[in-house]
């Protein structure tokens, strides 16, 4: 199974994602978690004001939840995650900060991002490798996270998209996106 797609306007750039530069990869790829974390959020939250003008306000560009520093702890203190995770989406927070602002930074080889690269924890906790579990509902979120479509999980970019695949895995889980198929 590749990357969760249940946005059609990201499929084109995750299919194509090979070819781009390790700086585009580095600052577009947190951009789908970031995404798919705001909807996260607002799935466990409710806003019943007319239009939805809680939400507005609180997820606007300069509201109180309007960047993506912001949500990623929301996330963790609302239980979307564990520390772990937590942990690594701040460390891929910080690799497309290094990305975006600083233009010595090329690709992943590059320091800051070999570091914080090395240090994501979430490829050696979710190793590739589908264990069959059968039927078992149970089972179906360690089976999604041993799944991927990321071909090199050795290489520090691919060690960064095995990272955000697992976290965009993780959050489509939570948010019922990606569901086990009810047994008959």
């Amino acid at each position: 199974m590749p990357f969760v797609i249940p946005r059609d306007d990201e499929e084109l750039f995750i299919k194509y994602q090979a070819g781009l530069p390790d700086r585009v990869v580095g600052i577009l790829f947190p951009v789908l978690i970031d995404r798919r974390l705001e909807t996260a959020i607002k799935s466990r939250w409710r806003d019943l004001t007319p239009h939805r003008a809680v939400f507005k306000e609180l997820f606007r560009d300069g509201g109180p939840l309007g960047s993506f520093q912001p949500r990623i702890h929301v996330g963790y203190a609302i239980g979307l995650y564990d520390e772990a995770m937590h942990a690594d989406i701040k460390r891929i927070a910080k690799i497309r900060n290094a990305f975006a602002h600083d233009p010595g930074v090329n690709s992943f080889a590059d320091q800051p991002v070999g570091d914080l690269t090395g240090a994501l924890t979430l490829p050696e906790r979710y190793p590739v490798g589908h264990a069959a579990s059968g039927s078992d509902p149970r089972r179906f979120a360690e089976d999604m996270m041993a799944e991927s479509g990321v071909g090199d999980t050795e290489s520090r970019t691919g060690r960064f998209l095995r990272s955000v695949e697992l976290v965009l895995t993780w959050l489509a889980l939570q948010t019922g996106e990606l569901a086990a198929k009810p047994r008959r």
